[in-house]
């Protein structure tokens, strides 16, 4: 599968980027940046390298830098919550060599007592986002630290 290499430009130096959309159609693509998507609503089909994965609510997709991924669109409505990211933000937490799956079901969130954290890093940043009050690049640094080491620990 082929894609283009999407560059990002983010609104400041504080390179992390968050929307939510609804029925998007997306083109294959990669980036160097990692790319999360939660599904809020619908059952999207999401290609990831060439593996198809059937999506349902609550469950979240990690793309990490390289991965070729798109969703067609044509059979079902969906809300999507899509956080972009430099990797840098997670310094050594991140590695793009790590072996993890890119479709973490709700159902293995739950299992790992994760679902609830997993929402509320997408609800905090997307207020922090959104609001931009003071230190919120803190903060919303803060919470994809917390967060994101537990998320690649139970995609392995």
């Amino acid at each position: 599968m082929k894609g283009i290499l999407e560059k990002r430009k983010y609104e400041s130096d504080f390179e992390l980027w968050c929307r939510c959309y609804s029925n998007i159609k997306f083109l294959a693509h990669y980036h160097t940046d990692v790319e999360m998507i939660y599904v809020r609503d619908g059952n999207p089909q999401i290609l990831v390298n060439n593996h198809l994965y059937s999506c349902a609510p609550g469950d979240l997709m990690i793309f990490k830098s390289g991965d070729i991924h798109y969703n067609e669109n044509d059979q079902s409505s969906n809300i999507l919550d899509f956080v972009v990211f430099n990797p840098i933000i997670l310094g050594e937490l991140y590695s793009s060599k790590a072996e993890l799956s890119p479709c973490l079901t709700h159902a293995k969130m739950q299992e790992y007592g994760m679902d609830a954290d997993c929402l509320r890093l997408f609800n905090t940043i997307h207020e922090e986002m959104k609001d931009k009050r003071k230190y919120y690049e803190d903060w919303s640094t803060k919470t994809s630290k917390k967060c994101f080491p537990r998320l690649s620990i139970i995609s392995r």
